[in-house]
């Protein structure tokens, strides 16, 4: 009698770098640009929370936890699993080329998951494991007389197309926060990257999509045309695992651009397939849900301008809306360069339709509910891809919705200024409700229960991932008005010399107003439905050569009128939130790196008294990149 064991599959991805490393014998012929890097970091992430005041309803974690890089061993469900935003204990990559037309790339990560789960250390949902991290990709080239080719396939990979079809919007974060995918080890020059750009230093793939399946570009090809075609599973439209559920969910997405000068035109194409009852023999919108995309492009570039348009369609079929329901689409926006006028400029208008839906573009879905990988889920807490009435950040765009963006952009010597106004409106009214984000302490609010609808105290709060955001009803029965939206952000940022040291500050300011008539300007009475207030100011000061300390100080107001959700005394929504904190970046050497923050945060509504919650976090990081 023979026992077999089974060969744990990380072992195989070991045997495998093992026969890349060893070198071939000496008469063996070694492939053509054989070349292997690596690179990766150790990173340890520990916080403790403690709140003295906390939810006590609503799902909310406990008042005191420790989180050991981004996993809450506290489950308030009582399943004893490991939950959290998974992030890396220690990331390898390795950058391969085996040939002259072949290359790989595989992250190697282990996380947290090791610990399996709590209950049964042997379960197979939550097993101890060790697991590739976002990709394992294959890419292969080729060049001829025809033009350059790439084909990518593996884990997931990341790319972009036009915004209504393959793209990703980047929120804006503040510069307190530690974030795992950061490659920047030097801490001064990653606040400096700040003061000279806009947002947190990030790498390219933020702005993609990501898809698990295959890509195929061609550039160079005759008359200066070239296209890229992207086939596969996203996270957004049925998850990379959806099949295991039977769920047959994909995507496909064509784009077609022709060179002209320094200019560019093209066409785009996106479909979104999920089939839903596998045993049907009626391949319609009865029983296969799809959202489509087409649309042509183009992209003007001068030296003291540019200007670039998407204008096209959408529809939405799946067995509530029923077959194709086609909208347009409208994107155009304008920008000057250095030379044309005394400061930067920026103008974008758009008009998008209720039924161009796409969860994986550049534009948030407000319009709707129906849009989930699983139409037999009928829980509304899992479903956080509907923002109704969504408050939206400055140049991020909406369906349903059509407006005006403008910012103009000045340096003075030092500092540097940026004034951002938007105003748009609903083109058809579908929900009484409104959706704003708690940006102040939006991380640690989106962890008080994860990835989920309907919860806190009042069962009005959405969490998404980093984010938190809150829904409240417009109860105003005699309007017949479509809801408006404006904004005003002012940002700036300071550069000047203290002891001989140079510091940094900046300022970030966002108002919104939301209410029934359309206008140029936010509204400030008590007009308007809702109003939200978020201020946020930081400093930035090298006491050292190798120490930098960091200050935050934020403040968030959230303010309703009469026709809105109502307290048991009759009163509307009065939100304040503060945030403040500290921390110190130590430079050990070039590779390695310790980390501090200490924040302290509270939050209250003054008319719904069970929406409070106070308390503090600290924060230690170690990383070390190699």
């Amino acid at each position: 009698m023979s026992m077999k064991k089974n060969l744990p599959f990380y072992w195989i991805y070991f045997l495998f770098l093992a026969g890349i490393i060893i070198p071939l014998p000496a008469n063996a012929v070694r492939p053509v640009g054989d070349f292997i890097t690596f690179s990766g970091y150790v990173r340890l992430n520990a916080t403790y929370r403690n709140l003295t005041q906390n939810y006590t309803s609503g799902g909310a974690y406990t008042p005191k936890s420790i989180i050991l890089n981004g996993v809450y061993p506290d489950d308030p469900l009582g399943n004893g699993l490991y939950t959290g935003y998974r992030e890396p204990l220690f990331m390898l990559q390795m950058i391969a080329k085996p040939t002259r037309n072949t290359s790989f790339d595989i992250d190697f990560l282990i996380d947290n998951q090791l610990a399996g789960e709590l209950s049964n250390p042997n379960s197979t949902l939550y097993p101890k494991r060790i697991q590739t991290y976002r990709f394992l990709n294959f890419t292969s080239t080729i060049e001829n007389k025809y033009g350059f080719f790439e084909l990518k396939a593996g884990g997931v990979l990341f790319t972009s197309m036009s915004v209504a079809t393959l793209w990703n919007y980047e929120y804006r974060d503040d510069m307190f926060e530690r974030y795992p995918w950061e490659w920047q080890t030097n801490s001064y020059k990653r606040y400096v990257t700040f003061y000279e750009d806009k947002n947190i230093a990030r790498d390219s793939r933020w702005g993609s999509a990501s898809l698990q399946g295959f890509s195929l570009s061609g550039v160079g090809l005759p008359k200066r045309f070239q296209f890229k075609i992207a086939y596969g599973k996203t996270n957004n439209v049925g998850g990379f695992q959806s099949f295991l559920n039977n769920n047959n969910s994909n995507i496909l997405a064509i784009q077609v651009q022709k060179k002209i000068a320094t200019h560019l035109m093209g066409m785009n194409y996106y479909i979104s397939r999920n089939v839903i009852n596998d045993n049907s023999l009626l391949l319609d919108y009865r029983n296969i849900a799809r959202e489509f995309i087409l649309s042509a492009e183009t992209k003007w570039n001068f030296q003291k301008w540019s200007a670039t348009a998407e204008i096209g369609t959408g529809a939405v079929s799946n067995p509530v809306d029923g077959p194709n329901q086609w909208d347009p689409l409208v994107i155009t926006k304008f920008s000057s360069a250095k030379g044309m006028f005394p400061f930067i400029a920026n103008a974008q208008m758009y008009y998008i339709g209720a039924n161009v839906v796409n969860l994986n573009s550049g534009i948030l879905n407000t319009s709707n509910r129906n849009i989930q990988a699983d139409f037999t889920q009928v829980d509304p807490q899992y479903n956080i891809t509907t923002f109704e009435g969504a408050v939206t950040e400055f140049g991020q765009l909406a369906n349903n919705r059509k407006g005006i963006n403008l910012s103009i952009a000045k340096d003075i010597n030092d500092l540097k200024v940026v004034v951002s106004l938007s105003s748009s409106q609903e083109i058809e009214h579908i929900f009484d409700t409104i959706t704003y984000q708690h940006r102040l302490n939006g991380i640690n609010r989106s962890q008080f229960l994860f990835y989920r609808n309907g919860v806190g105290p009042y069962q009005r709060q959405m969490n998404t991932w980093r984010r938190s955001w809150e829904k409240i009803a417009i109860t105003d029965s005699n309007s017949t008005s479509l809801t408006s939206f404006n904004l005003i952000d002012v940002a700036f940022k300071y550069k000047f010399v203290l002891g001989k040291k140079e510091v940094i500050v900046s300022n970030y300011t966002n108002y919104n107003s939301v209410q029934d008539q359309l206008a140029a300007l936010a509204y400030f009475s008590n007009k308007a439905y809702l109003r939200t207030l978020y201020n946020e100011s930081m400093v930035f000061y090298p006491a050292h050569p190798k120490v930098v300390l960091v200050g935050l100080f934020g403040i968030e107001r959230s303010v309703g009128n009469s026709l809105t959700t109502l307290s048991e005394e009759g009163k509307p929504v009065n939100q304040t939130g503060y945030g403040y904190g500290f921390g110190v970046d130590y430079d050990i050497n070039k590779t390695t790196g310790l980390y501090f923050r200490q924040r302290w945060y509270s939050y209250q509504d003054k008319n719904f008294v069970l929406d409070r919650f106070k308390g503090f976090e600290t924060n230690l990081e170690l990383k070390i990149f190699f």
